[in-house]
């Protein structure tokens, strides 16, 4: 029963955020993992909405959290990596988690690029 739950609060969170509703997004994200803590696609998704909202700490919080459960999800990795790079300007941590994402799943393109940009960097 929680199962279902947290998949259809998972749901309405990513439809509202397909409607910029960020915010309430966030509130259905976060009712999700009550009932499924430590699923790292819901993770992924609210650590995108805090970032959006302005909360990179929460939102990179959120991608860390995600990758103690999943530490192969190149997604979570990336998305942090864009958060290092864009927010707290440490090229080095950005180098690292988008070298894993990469190396999680070899045919991601985007990761493949931001790789490239970032050794340029370094």
């Amino acid at each position: 029963r929680d199962e279902h739950l947290a998949v259809a609060e998972a749901n309405f969170g990513h439809l509202l955020d397909d409607y910029g509703e960020q915010t309430a997004a966030i509130e259905h994200y976060r009712a999700a993992l009550k009932l499924d803590p430590g699923n790292g696609t819901t993770l992924n998704k609210l650590g995108a909405c805090l970032i959006a909202t302005g909360d990179v700490d929460g939102g990179m919080a959120a991608f860390t959290e995600g990758l103690a459960v999943s530490p192969d999800d190149a997604l979570l990795h990336y998305n942090l990596a864009a958060a290092y790079a864009e927010h707290h300007q440490d090229l080095a941590k950005a180098l690292e988690h988008c070298q894993a994402a990469c190396d999680a799943d070899p045919n991601f393109a985007e990761g493949k690029h931001m790789l490239g940009v970032l050794q340029q960097y370094m």
